[in-house]
């Protein structure tokens, strides 16, 4: 899914674990948001065919490197991861409690 939403000169791989990195070539963090919803959208479609008693999920952080910041791959993947775990706390925030 990860592969067939990105550009053919951008790079997916499997960082560890559940935890996956693309690198979008010269690409802003809105034009990341557009692959994340192309993203989500075939995991909503995968779910909705696949009739698992699970659902696939994803957790997303952005990063975006600039010439001129002196910032290297393992500071660009602290920030994505950082601001992974904000986004997860604002989804559990704003989930209904039961």
């Amino acid at each position: 899914m990860l592969k067939e939403s990105i550009r053919s000169y951008d790079i997916a791989f499997r960082y560890g674990g559940d935890e996956f990195v693309l690198i979008l070539y010269k690409a802003t963090i809105r034009e990341a948001n557009i692959v994340l919803t192309r993203i989500q959208n075939k995991i909503d479609e995968f779910n909705a065919k696949v009739q698992k008693p699970y659902k696939i999920q994803i957790s997303y952080g952005f990063a975006e490197y600039s010439p001129t910041s002196n910032l290297n791959s393992e500071d660009l993947i602290k920030i994505a991861d950082e601001n992974m775990y904000k986004v997860k706390k604002e989804k559990k925030k704003s989930r209904p409690s039961y």
